[in-house]
């Protein structure tokens, strides 16, 4: 991750990734309430879609909160305290051990990769809808969408 970063500026960096791991979880967080709580507007597409998106989105959710968790865990395991935006600092879950935080670590990156895979998927599909099908998923995403479907019930 940080590679190419000056040595001494390599804390900071770690630290905006992890304050944006903890952002992302918890913007997973909140996105799942609303979905558990929110029905999507219907769409016409093949069953054999909808469950493969369903798939993609089930493990898209998955990742967008393992992957922070791992992090966490991954920092604590090399010896370093999460502080939040450098002002709220986060539980230590797990003593420093350098043997766990190695396994942590490409765990951390294989999540990653797959996590990549996964949105590269779900944008091919979108892009399939809109571009090939021309149907109406990119715009369902779209806040008005929702508000249209309710209207028109």
């Amino acid at each position: 991750m940080t590679r190419w970063i000056p040595d001494d500026q390599k804390i900071r960096v770690y630290s905006w990734h992890e304050w944006a791991g903890l952002t992302v979880f918890a913007v997973t967080a909140l996105r799942l309430l609303w979905r558990l709580t929110h029905r999507p507007p219907p769409i016409d597409i093949p069953a054999w879609e909808k469950v493969t998106a369903s798939l993609v989105y089930a493990a898209m959710y998955l990742l967008l909160v393992a992957q922070p968790i791992v992090g966490w865990l991954l920092s604590a395991a090399f010896g370093f305290q999460v502080v939040y935006l450098g002002l709220i600092p986060v539980p230590v879950p797990v003593a420093e051990d350098k043997a766990l935080a190695g396994r942590l670590q490409e765990l951390h990156e294989t999540l990653a990769i797959a996590l990549a895979l996964l949105f590269a998927a779900h944008l091919a599909g979108v892009l399939y809808h809109h571009l090939v099908r021309r149907d109406a998923v990119l715009s369902r995403m779209l806040p008005s969408a929702a508000r249209r479907s309710s209207g028109s019930a």
